[in-house]
Parts: structure tokens; sequence; C-alpha cells
């Protein structure tokens, strides 16, 4: 039986307001497919890391490397920036942990075994004073910033995918393979709410300015002959209902990056597209064809005028385009 889908939400998929964000040359260094990105908070670096096993910082207004970084013995699946911006987290498929001084490319700390399995996410609070872990073991685990283990859950049921903290340091929510996100009150140590209605694995996870809501961003079903298309979903923490939600992609939503400005967020998708939203809703997004497969990951700067992407191009896996 062949599916189709509504030509209104055809049409939406494929409009645009304008061009295109133009791409600027792809960077090499990266043996094989990148997994992971991430952009330091005022824009001027940026971490990148994949299967190969290491972790490259970049001038990104020069587009050269800075350092390499090779300590991990397994591919890179997540990084995330300081608030300050001078240490970046990696997690990797070797189970482990590691903190990077950006100057001097030293580990700031002992290396952590943080997981049973390969560590999926990374997160850091607002102050650097918390990092966030999740595994391919189901676990979501609190570290201070000396390395030491400061808490965790298991409320989920299955790998664990996606980490956000939210802007005012209060909450912490996961999503995974269990297609729930859970809420989890930082203070108390305890569960301040879920959401289980997705019917779809959570991949992406990304709280707006307010700590209120979350952008969701999840998989592709194919059930009963009906395919339920990927979208984004704008969700209050303890709301029924969902503010809004936006059809576009048509494969699994990998990632979700929002700028610091809190006017726009990016996402990345199997279906080998980037899109960049207003997050005031207006308008439909602009779209990136990247041409190279599944993009794993994206990162939007904090003016929202550039986004890296990594890709499964083995020839050109860290792209870098500017927002018109």
């Amino acid at each position: 039986m062949r599916t189709t889908l509504p030509l209104a939400l055809i049409l939406l998929a494929s409009s645009t307001l304008t061009a295109a964000p133009s791409e600027l040359p792809p960077l090499g260094g990266q043996d094989g497919v990148s997994y992971a990105v991430a952009l330091s908070p005022d824009s001027k670096r940026m971490a990148s890391g994949g299967k190969d096993g290491t972790v490259i910082l970049w001038d990104v207004e020069g587009r050269y490397e800075l350092l390499r970084l090779t300590e991990h013995t397994g591919p890179i699946l997540c990084l995330a920036f300081s608030p300050s911006g001078d240490f970046v987290v990696s997690g990797s498929a070797d189970r482990t942990v590691r903190f990077w001084d950006v100057q001097t490319g030293k580990e700031k700390r002992e290396v952590i075994k943080a997981h049973d399995e390969a560590v999926t996410a990374v997160a850091i609070n607002r102050d650097a004073s918390l990092i966030a872990t999740a595994g391919w073991d189901g676990k979501v685990k609190l570290w201070d910033n000396k390395g030491e283990a400061a808490g965790q859950h298991e409320l989920h049921k299955g790998p664990v995918f996606s980490l956000a903290f939210a802007p005012n340091g209060e909450l912490l929510a996961s999503g995974g393979r269990d297609q729930t996100v859970h809420i989890w009150n930082i203070k108390d140590k305890k569960e301040a709410g879920s959401l289980k209605d997705n019917k779809r694995t959570v991949w992406a996870l990304a709280f707006l300015p307010d700590s209120k809501t979350l952008a969701i961003g999840a998989g592709k079903v194919v059930a009963d002959n009906v395919v339920i298309i990927p979208v984004i979903r704008l969700r209050e923490v303890g709301a029924k209902t969902e503010k809004a939600s936006w059809p576009g992609h048509s494969a699994a939503i990998r990632s979700l990056s929002i700028g610091n400005d809190g006017k726009s967020i990016a996402s990345a998708s199997d279906d080998g597209t980037v899109r960049i939203w207003s997050l005031d809703g207006k308008g439909q997004p602009q779209v990136i064809e990247t041409g190279a497969g599944i993009v794993s990951s994206v990162a939007l700067s904090g003016d929202g005028k550039t986004v890296v992407a990594a890709t499964a191009d083995p020839v050109r896996s860290v792209r870098m385009w500017t927002v018109k």
C-alpha cells in the first residue's frame, strides 16, 4: 500500500523564506565520518570529533586546525564547550569522558570512566559546576567540576541519546530510545516530570531561553503503512499539550542547537539536511541540502550567523555555513 502525505505538509516541508545559507569550503582533518561538533560561546573556536577517535579544535575565523587530541580509544560521539569557553568535554564509545583545556590541549582533570557502555551525550550547566553524561547503558549521571560523581538516575528503559540543562540551572532533560523525555530537578535529585507520548526515539533536546519550553527532535515511525513525519515539537514542562509542532524533515532529527540570542534554532537530520527555524514560529526554515546523507550533529553560533555540522561524508565531514 502506498502512503501519501497531505499536500499542505509537502508544501510546508519544501518551501523556504530565503535562499539557503552560503557554504564555506569544507574543513579537513577528521579521518572519516564526523559524529559531533560544538561551538564555543564566543564562536571563535569549534570542536569536532568522529569515527577516528580524535577531537580537533579549530579556529573558526581562520578556518585552521589548532589542536588535535588523541587520548580516546573509541569514536567521539558527543562534545560540549564550557560556558566560559575555556574547556571542552568529550564523550566516547570507549565509555569515558575527558575535559580538555582549549589553550593547551592538556586534560584539565583525570579521565572519568563514566558509563558501562558508550557515552552518547554530554551537557554542561550555566556555571560549569555540573556536567551531565548519558550512555547506552540507560543511565544519566551528574559530575561536579572536579570530576566527582554528583548523582544519577535510571529513569529510562534503554539507551539515552540526548541531554539539555535549562538555562536557569534548575532542570535537566533527557531523552532516549524508550520514546520518553524525563525532567530531573537538579537540586532535589528527583523527577520533576516526564513526556511519554513521543511514539518515537528522542534523539535531540534543547531548552528555550525561558527554561520552561523544550524543543524535542525525534525519529521517524512507519507503522501499518502510515508514515509519522519527524517534527520539532515545542513543549512546556508540565503541560499536557504542545505549544507548536514544526514538520519539514523526512527522517530522524538527530541534533538541535539554539543560538545565544534565543531567536533561532538549527536542526540536523538523517535526511541530509540542516534547517534553521525562527523561534517566533513565523515563516519557513532556511534549508541546507548537504548531499551527505546523515547529518548527526549541528551547532549554531551565539549570534545565529554561523552554523556548523558533522556529516557522514567521509571527505567533507565537517561543514560550515554563513546564515543570511
